[in-house]
């Protein structure tokens, strides 16, 4: 025998907190906090110029309220909690370096620089695990050169992994 029981908020008997709730896309939340999952994607393009930050402007997939801000060049988290930041992008300077580097609220998150230092159309990728807070905003600047225009070669996510 199968039984289904539909719910979408649990509270505690005594001080009748909520300690777990569902939303109509299946989310569970627990404790004020949103579990593992919660995240933000995109592809983004640079124009060709040397500084400047990228800007989020294809395939835009968000979860468990994670957003675009400040004209799709932030990608914002909603709770507290360990996060995966992840890039991949091309290179499309010519001749130098290629330097990217991640930033939580405008300043630099430590070890997420990388570079190519070779030719044009050389991608280089980072992953860094980061403690965020609640509405911290994630941004990916270029430091030195210039990504490819093409949003298709330049990935972005913020992944919350606990």
């Amino acid at each position: 025998m199968t039984s289904i029981l539909k719910v979408s908020e649990i509270q505690d008997p005594t001080n009748s907190n909520t300690a777990l709730t569902i939303d109509s896309s299946g989310n569970i939340a627990t404790g004020g906090r949103i579990d593992a999952g919660t995240s933000v994607y995109a592809q983004g393009s640079h124009s060709t110029t040397e500084t400047g930050t990228i800007t989020f402007n294809t395939n835009q997939v968000t979860s468990g309220g994670c957003s675009f801000e400040d004209s799709n060049t932030a990608m914002q988290v909603p709770v507290d909690g360990l996060y995966m930041v992840h890039y991949d992008a091309l290179g499309n300077t010519g001749n130098g370096a290629f330097i990217l580097q991640a930033r939580k609220n405008g300043s630099a998150i430590p070890g997420s620089n990388t570079q190519n230092v070779a030719n044009a159309n050389e991608t280089l990728s980072k992953d860094v695990l980061i403690t965020l807070q609640a509405n911290d905003k994630i941004t990916f600047e270029v430091i030195t050169g210039a990504s490819h225009a093409n949003a298709d070669y330049n990935n972005f996510f913020v992944f919350k992994v606990g």
